[in-house]
């Protein structure tokens, strides 16, 4: 997608993620979120990804923690961040620890 339509997307998640009341820690995979934004593939917009990244983080700016990455969302780096997340939410008593069943 072009940079204009690129750059409406972040307000929504943006504010949202601002309103709310507890912790928050936003990530940002810098190489996209949709399985359609890596090279190569049919949405590929480099300079488009390049104005979303940009709204996000100005919308982001000193409202929520966040972590950016040069990754895509469903890349290793991406997970891996986000259950670090998780991980030191449950530490810190905020995410109760799941319990496995069988």
């Amino acid at each position: 997608m072009a940079p204009p339509a690129r750059r409406s997307w972040p307000p929504g998640p943006c504010g949202s993620a601002s309103r709310g009341k507890g912790p928050m820690h936003f990530i940002l995979p810098k190489a996209g979120i949709e399985a359609w934004d890596p090279p190569g593939e049919a949405a590929h917009h480099p300079e488009g990804q390049t104005a979303c990244i940009a709204e996000t983080e100005r919308e982001m700016a000193g409202r929520v923690d966040r972590t950016v990455l040069d990754s895509h969302i469903n890349d290793a780096p991406f997970c891996d961040t986000a259950l670090a997340q998780l991980d030191a939410r449950v530490a810190a008593g905020v995410v109760i620890p799941g319990k496995v069943t069988a």
